[in-house]
């Protein structure tokens, strides 16, 4: 993908507007995410994490995200709303170059 930060900020950025997403957890491993915080520390450059994954294969682009919600039992239909939401932006945004989204990854990383 070619510009993938401005995919993951915009794809970030439509998954927090869904009802029911209290909150993103970083795509990146726990263990990544504060190696990469330690680095910008000491070279005081600031580092942004990513909440929506996107991994290229040989099938296709995976879209991965970890959300908190509020209420278990709207859970299966806040995770249909931000499938549904990403699944939109790349049929909006689709280049003719880029690969095609072929697994969008919703996980319930906190309830309440």
């Amino acid at each position: 993908m070619s510009s993938t930060t401005t995919h993951t900020e915009k794809l970030a950025a439509a998954v927090e507007q869904v009802p029911g997403v209290d909150e993103l957890y970083p795509a990146n491993a726990v263990l990544s995410t504060v190696v990469h915080q330690v680095v910008a520390a000491i070279t005081q450059k600031p580092a942004t994490p990513e909440f929506v994954g996107l991994t290229e294969t040989h099938d296709g682009i995976t879209a991965s995200v970890s959300i908190g919600i509020s209420d278990a039992e709207a859970a299966s239909e806040v995770c249909r709303q931000v499938y549904d939401a990403i699944d939109h932006y790349f049929a909006a945004s689709a280049e003719p170059d880029e690969p095609a989204v072929t697994r969008i990854e919703v996980t319930v990383a906190r309830i309440g």
